[in-house]
């Protein structure tokens, strides 16, 4: 092939930016023309818009001419610089007979100017990206342009989404794909606008079904673009994967938001279950390309469950569970098919301990749950239950799968923050040190048997946890003295250790009431927790843990 010839400065200022002058100079002189006729009073104002439409239609017809003649030099320039001159020509005369001279009623104006931009549309087919972008400027500004007193949701909604699809089309034909973030950058404009000005809770069903439509046009237009990646153009592969991440995530984001200023409706709530399956739809058919859409999907909806303030608990416990259901139930099914179990099995992890956290932090205080002795903490010892099931499933499933210790780390931290949970939910805080240093030891027992390389690290979390339990009681025993000096802790530490002497501190310090209890038994417990890690390797976790064993043993002495 012929090497490409470069396109240096002169060659782009002397051929090219003629034309495009001509054109811009022949749409002011239509416009100078109306304001001259105007000034001078010369024409009537029906006169004056015939012939604004008829310069317009006379440039599109003379861009058509010059296209069709091959031997007309710079022909293609110059047919461009006409139809970007008529297509502006003909707005203005539109508008002119409508908002100046009141010629034709708001609804045939939006007809017109909806038939001008399908034209700039279809003509860009035929001249390039330039009459596409006049055909978006325009289609987008025509709302703004006419005006009205009563704006219509449905109305406004299905011609945005009409010129949305239009122009998505013609990019994906066309290869224009530089236009397609200022196209979707303009449907969202309109909904943000819309929330902003006109909106009532009724509108909230249009929008969110045109932000479905506009995902859903968004994913069928770059399918194909985005999966010759190895051929296609690697600016067009980039902006494809661009609109895929940027449009699908706002899509949901202000879907969210749509739904929250509308009061949280049971049909705006339906809406968003059946965008939650689509998304986890999409992200199964292509892990690749929308693995994240489910993850942005449920992180929204665990936001908008957090947001809403609504005195029926038994709602908020229904909806609450349908959407933990639709997440974790299709991460956990999911996993055993997809090419990329982490992606599923990290969902369904995610969303069992956030949504529980969700609905503790919603429910605890409320009279649904309220009377039922240890609920949450049998609950949340259910999901632990689930979770190691999950962990014995996919030791004897996957046997030499590349990502079988991720999903085993996965579900063993899912397994541990549950019996930490309900620990720290039911027990009581002079009790719960004991409990992490138990669920230490035991983690540590469950790495001698089947290695898992995340549980050292959850065995040092817990230890750290236990340590910043222990702390404060350290800190209250030996500076929290009623007396403020120096001498006077001596005086009552003295009196403790020496006379047996009370004070009142010491009664509220549970380590000072029970030392071997409290500090003896989670010293034995760090002891066993380093014999079991040591059997895999010994390194720093290993010594710290003697060290704290030995501290603690200090301490109760």
């Amino acid at each position: 092939p012929k090497p490409k010839q470069r396109m240096d400065f002169e060659r782009q200022f002397g051929m090219r930016l003629p034309v495009w002058i001509g054109g811009i100079a022949l749409a002011l002189t239509g416009v100078f023309l109306v304001k001259y006729s105007i000034d001078n009073e010369l024409l009537s104002p029906t006169v004056r818009v015939i012939l604004g439409g008829l310069l317009g239609a006379a440039l599109l017809y003379g861009a058509e001419w010059i296209r069709r003649k091959p031997d007309f030099a710079n022909g293609m320039r110059i047919a461009q610089s006409l139809s970007g001159a008529g297509i502006p020509v003909l707005y203005g005369s539109l508008l002119a007979a409508t908002r100046l001279y009141h010629l034709i009623p708001n609804g045939v104006c939006f007809l017109g100017m909806g038939v001008i931009t399908a034209t700039a549309v279809i003509l860009s087919l035929r001249h390039g990206p330039p009459i596409a972008l006049l055909g978006l400027v325009g289609g987008f500004l025509t709302p703004a342009l006419i005006g009205s007193n009563n704006p219509s949701a449905p109305l406004l909604f299905v011609y945005l989404y009409f010129l949305f699809s239009g122009l998505m089309l013609i990019i994906k034909h066309q290869n224009f794909w530089m236009l397609s973030i200022p196209t979707l950058l303009g449907a969202f404009v309109w909904v943000l606008l819309w929330m902003d000005r006109s909106f009532t809770p009724a509108d909230s069903v249009w929008l969110i079904l045109f932000l479905a439509a506009v995902s859903a046009t968004i994913v069928i237009s770059s399918k194909r673009a985005y999966a010759k990646e190895l051929d296609a153009d690697s600016n067009a592969f980039e902006i494809t994967s661009a609109l895929n991440y940027g449009g699908l995530s706002i899509a949901i984001i202000l879907t969210g938001i749509i739904v929250s200023k509308a009061g949280f409706g049971s049909l705006d709530w339906s809406l968003c279950g059946f965008l939650a399956v689509g998304s986890i739809s999409l992200a199964y058919c292509n892990n690749k390309l929308y693995g994240f859409v489910p993850w942005v999907s449920m992180g929204v909806n665990a936001v908008m469950l957090f947001f809403w303030k609504t005195a029926d608990a038994n709602t908020f416990a229904l909806i609450l569970v349908i959407f933990t259901s639709i997440y974790a139930g299709a991460g956990y099914v999911l996993m055993w098919r997809a090419r990329l179990p982490l992606l599923w099995a990290g969902l369904a992890a995610t969303t069992s301990v956030g949504f529980y956290l969700l609905a503790y932090f919603k429910l605890h205080h409320t009279g649904l749950v309220e009377n039922i002795r240890l609920f949450w903490g049998f609950a949340a010892l259910v999901l632990a239950g689930v979770a190691v099931y999950a962990l014995q499933k996919v030791r004897d499933h996957y046997h030499d799968h590349p990502h079988k210790e991720y999903l085993l780390a996965i579900f063993a931290a899912t397994a541990t923050a549950f019996i930490s949970l309900a620990l720290t939910i039911e027990l009581a805080r002079e009790f719960l040190s004991i409990a992490l240093a138990g669920q230490m030891l035991a983690i540590s027992w469950i790495n001698s048997r089947i290695p898992i390389k995340v549980l050292r690290p959850i065995s040092m979390v817990l230890a750290l946890a236990f340590g910043c339990l222990l702390l404060p009681q350290i800190l209250l025993l030996v500076f929290g003295s009623q007396l403020t000096s120096q001498i006077g802790q001596l005086i009552q530490l003295l009196a403790y250790f020496l006379l047996d002497i009370e004070f009142g501190l010491q009664k509220s310090i549970p380590i000072a009431q029970s030392p071997i209890f409290h500090l003896g038994v989670p010293a034995l417990m760090f002891i066993g927790t380093s014999y079991f890690l040591r059997l895999d390797k010994d390194g720093k976790l290993v010594r710290a843990l003697e060290l704290a064993a030995v501290t603690l043993v200090a301490i109760m002495g």
